[in-house]
């Protein structure tokens, strides 16, 4: 500690009302730039700045936690780190409605730990009152901790590891965003589903009072929708088709042409297909394009969380990054599994018989299923008498 420098302390009571508290830190910001020597704030700020300075069982935006973090930072001012436990607030309440908080804390101006390097703050338990005791230390010894592994420098200047680090900190910044927006949204349908929640208690309680079905026959019709069928369907030629009969005739000509190969003969040789030497070399900027278009849009996402509809809705975004990161893989010699897929694709047709449905472009493995299905739901309908059919399955 420097005993020869002066310096300010400050002790604040921030306003309990949210709808006036940044009048009060507007004014103490107002103040706090006449000040010509390094300060300290300590005191209870009422204002909860980050969602981990917040314990309770509702999730979602913290009141205020926006506005006052963007005054701290307006004024240049730093976090006095703590010792002890995290909360230092309690509202006292049981069960679900209990709430942990951190509003007691100390920031200091930014030059503070140029003089004072060794500042924090003490927090002892909430015992008597619903508010922590805090100490300000000048000599704080610092919590151990396991230390954490430090980046050193060859990394930093090393291009082969920053592409992929920057995409994975993009996309979970990304992530983690759009899960406090899902969870906001969450709340809001969850109010929506309760109100038809109500209404068809209420259309139940009418239809037994009256009667009359019709409020609860409207209410049902609101909230899931009748049978599906199959009302139109386009053909090979993207043309629609709404006829009955057309619309048979097409599932049967795909199917038929699943299950009835032209020719038996369909293992040849890897080296008398057509491919090219081209489908060893790294890919085009091009191919990307139409690589991320070919993903399906909803199958499950990898480890990352994002389905591939998400690269593909933003892809003039992270274009750019994926590409860089993609490409930096290949040339460190690993190996991108989707790239290596789609130059497969190129001669999966001369490798993989006409009786294979999984795996394959354009075959899904569930037309074996269907096909069983309707197979057996129509002798069902047309069993008569001792007058049955059979089902062969050859091996």
């Amino acid at each position: 500690m420097n005993a020869s420098l002066p310096w300010y302390l400050v002790l604040f009571y921030g306003e309990p009302e949210q709808s006036l508290r940044m009048q009060v830190f507007d004014f103490l910001g107002s103040w706090l730039v006449s000040l010509d020597h390094p300060f300290i704030i300590v005191g209870d700020f009422n204002q909860v700045e980050f969602s981990s300075d917040k314990l309770s069982a509702k999730t979602g935006s913290i009141a205020g936690a926006m506005s006052f973090h963007n005054w701290r930072v307006e004024h240049e001012l730093v976090d006095i780190p703590f010792k002890g436990p995290r909360f230092t607030w309690c509202n006292n309440r049981k069960g679900f409605r209990r709430v942990y908080e951190r509003i007691d804390k100390a920031y200091g101006s930014k030059d503070w730990f140029s003089n004072f390097p060794n500042t924090g703050v003490k927090h002892f338990p909430i015992q008597i009152s619903d508010h922590a005791p805090i100490e300000l230390c000048f000599n704080l010894v610092k919590n151990s901790c396991k230390k954490p592994y430090e980046i050193e420098s060859w990394n930093l200047h090393n291009e082969e590891c920053t592409s992929p680090f920057r995409l994975v900190r993009k996309l979970a910044f990304i992530r983690n965003m759009l899960r406090k927006w899902s969870i906001d949204k969450r709340k809001s349908w969850s109010k929506e589903w309760d109100c038809f929640d109500e209404r068809i208690v209420e259309a139940m309680d009418y239809t037994i009072i009256s009667g009359n079905s019709d409020l609860a026959v409207q209410v049902n019709n609101e909230g899931r929708a009748g049978r599906n069928f199959i009302l139109g369907i386009k053909d090979f030629a993207g043309n629609w088709t709404y006829d009955p009969i057309c619309i048979g005739n097409l599932f049967y000509s795909h199917f038929y042409g699943i299950y009835n190969p032209i020719s038996d003969d369909y293992v040849v040789a890897l080296s008398t297909t057509p491919a090219s030497s081209n489908t060893i070399i790294f890919p085009r900027l091009a191919e990307f394009d139409v690589l991320f278009q070919r993903l399906g849009a909803l199958k499950s996402p990898g480890p990352d969380g994002y389905p591939a509809l998400f690269f593909q809705k933003c892809w003039h975004f992270v274009k750019n990054d994926v590409i860089s990161a993609v490409l930096n893989i290949l040339n460190s010699g690993l190996v991108v599994t989707r790239c290596i897929t789609n130059r497969m694709s190129r001669v999966m047709s001369y490798l993989v018989g006409e009786f294979q449905n999984a795996f394959v472009v354009g075959r899904h493995i569930g037309d074996n299923v269907i096909l069983a299905h309707e197979a057996i739901q129509n002798i069902n309908k047309h069993f008569l008498g001792i007058v049955g059919s059979l089902l062969l399955r050859p091996i």
